[in-house]
């Protein structure tokens, strides 16, 4: 992390915590494959995507386990690697 990239310095910039909604957005780009209504609602259809909206952003948003990540993008990014073509479990 400390290593140099060439003629260039590298230093730490404080930045501070996402919000709910901007948490909820970094999500939604960085997820592989469309939100579909099993994703937000047990016993939801499995198909079809949902037509992002700031309803469904505001959802999403509120959503238990995103809220448990405090905003930190890194791990917003990381929780987006696991979602599957197949499902989206981590959000139930």
């Amino acid at each position: 992390m400390y290593e140099s990239l060439g003629p260039c310095k590298c230093v730490n910039v404080p930045m501070a915590a996402l919000t709910a909604v901007q948490s909820a957005q970094l999500f939604l780009k960085r997820m592989h494959r469309p939100l579909r209504p099993c994703d937000l609602e047990q016993g939801a259809p499995a198909h079809g995507a949902i037509v992002r909206s700031e309803e469904i952003l505001h959802k999403l948003a509120r959503h238990p386990l995103l809220l448990q990540l405090a905003g930190n993008p890194g791990q917003v990014d990381a929780i987006c690697q696991r979602v599957t073509s197949e499902h989206l479990e981590i959000l139930l």
